[in-house]
């Protein structure tokens, strides 16, 4: 059954809770326990409770309609490795469950996290910011997950971990000076962020 069919029996069936937090956990119970990851599912337990690409993409369009709707940014934080210029390393299966359960350990219950780009690219979306200065924000955000994910790692990871920051839903705001840019659609290249 697919990721979306999923989504639909749990509404169809009174299922989801109210909460974005209850339907992704809802939707977690309901898929069957397998040992290979099926697509479009969490993959619970063996990476931190991490979304595989395909699920951690279909939340982020959620939230980015959510986001436009309300005029409420959010925060996409995109977490890989430098191997050389320009190019993400692999991630190993051992490294993203200390990078799944780094990023958990930084984030509140109703952000979320998984693969942006499968193996290669970590990514948490923190909902609904509040109110401040946006780069601030990011920047300090961006610096303490960092920290955190480097405390984690071995030296040699560490030193090619890259952390970016990217804002979403400030039509009205002028681009922010430090790098950071609006995530205008999950598919275009990426501009340096934090590292």
């Amino acid at each position: 059954m697919s990721f979306e069919a999923h989504c639909d029996l749990l509404v169809s069936d009174g299922a989801a809770a109210e909460s974005k937090e209850g339907r992704r956990n809802e939707l977690v119970k309901c898929l069957p326990l397998t040992d290979r990851p099926s697509h479009g599912v969490a993959l619970e337990g063996r990476r931190s409770q991490a979304y595989d690409e395909e699920a951690f993409r279909y939340f982020l369009a959620i939230e980015r309609k959510r986001s436009e709707r309300s005029g409420r940014p959010f925060l996409l934080l995109l977490v890989d490795l430098k191997e050389q210029p320009g190019v993400g390393a692999r991630i190993h299966p051992a490294v993203a469950g200390k990078l799944f359960s780094g990023l958990w350990l930084q984030l509140r219950d109703s952000d979320f996290v998984g693969w942006y780009r499968e193996e290669r690219v970590a990514g948490a979306v923190l909902t609904e910011l509040g109110d401040g200065p946006r780069a601030d924000v990011s920047h300090a955000f961006g610096q303490r997950v960092t920290q955190a994910l480097c405390a984690r790692l071995p030296a040699d990871l560490a030193s090619r971990l890259r952390v970016r920051a990217y804002h979403h839903a400030e039509p009205e705001r002028p681009q922010a000076r430090s790098g950071l840019r609006s995530v205008l659609d999950p598919d275009m290249p990426l501009a340096a962020g934090l590292s």
